[in-house]
C-alpha cells in the first residue's frame, strides 16, 4: 500500500487511518500497533520540522513479507539525516537537568527492529521494521 502526505503536522490524521487500513489489511497484532504508530509520528513530524523546504509530499509505503512489516517514508531533502545517528539521550540525569531533544528517535529506535536509511539525489528514505508475532 502505498499513499502521499503533504508534508505538515495536520496530516498526521489522514496518515494513522492510512497505517489502521494497512494494519487490517496485512493482520498486524494490536500489540504492535502503537510502536509503529509512535515511529511513524516521529519520523514523519521530523521531516516536517527539519525539512520543511522539501517541494515534494511524503510518500509513504507499508508492506508486510513474512512476519516482516514495514513502513517506509520518502521524502526529498537537501541535507541527509539519518536517524539512525541520532545522539545519545541521558536517561540517568533528573529530568531538569537534561539537555532537550532526542527522546523521541531513542525511543523509536527501542521500539522498532531495524531502522534502515538512504539517501540518493536529494530524497531520504526511511524505512522502519517490526517484526510481528503471528
Amino acid at each position: 500500500m502505498e499513499r502521499a502526505f503533504k508534508k505538515s503536522f495536520r496530516s498526521l490524521d489522514a496518515i494513522f487511518d492510512f497505517l489502521d487500513e494497512g494494519f487490517e489489511a496485512f493482520h498486524v497484532e494490536e500489540s504492535a500497533r502503537f510502536s509503529i504508530k509512535f515511529a511513524v509520528e516521529e519520523i514523519f513530524t521530523n521531516m516536517v520540522k527539519y525539512n520543511p523546504g522539501g517541494i515534494d509530499d511524503v510518500k509513504i509505503m507499508i508492506a508486510r513479507e513474512g512476519r516482516q512489516f514495514s513502513v517506509r517514508l520518502v521524502d526529498s531533502e537537501e541535507h541527509p539525516f539519518d536517524p539512525r545517528l541520532s545522539k545519545e539521550v541521558d536517561l540517568e540525569s533528573p529530568i531538569d537537568e537534561r539537555e532537550p531533544g532526542g527522546l523521541g528517535l531513542h525511543l523509536t529506535k527501542e521500539f522498532m527492529d531495524r531502522i534502515e536509511y538512504d539517501h540518493q539525489n536529494r530524497t531520504g528514505i526511511v524505512t522502519l521494521i517490526k517484526y510481528l508475532e503471528k
